[in-house]
């Protein structure tokens, strides 16, 4: 987070600063916190403020998870959520989820984005 004062905070700073009530202080409190975040929701038109692209992601898992009456263990449990975490990244970064396990289980490198 961005120091208090500086930048496009600083205006923020200030209208949270006056607060002054018992029940608003600790939403005032929340708001400081997280100032970085919320103004970054404004500037940046690419952050999305709801987080139903992850929901959505889900929830084909868990329908599936529902259906099946999960995995019955805590070692299946996790197989499958890291199976699901990989093969999501695959297709998120554009590969072929296919291509990738099988360049994996040949040993052969899958590209990754540059960081």
């Amino acid at each position: 987070m961005g120091e208090a004062g500086t930048g496009r905070t600083a205006n923020v700073d200030v209208r949270l600063s006056g607060i002054n009530s018992v029940q608003a202080t600790p939403c005032a409190s929340d708001c400081a916190d997280m100032r970085t975040s919320y103004l970054n929701l404004c500037a940046i038109p690419a952050v999305d403020s709801t987080n139903n692209l992850a929901e959505r992601m889900l929830r084909p898992l868990v329908i599936g998870r529902k259906i099946s009456g999960g995995s019955r263990s805590v070692e299946g449990t996790g197989t499958r959520m890291t199976l699901q975490s990989i093969f999501a990244t695959w297709i998120a970064m554009g590969h072929s989820a296919l291509s990738a396990c099988s360049a994996m289980l040949r040993g052969a490198p899958i590209p990754l984005l540059p960081i």
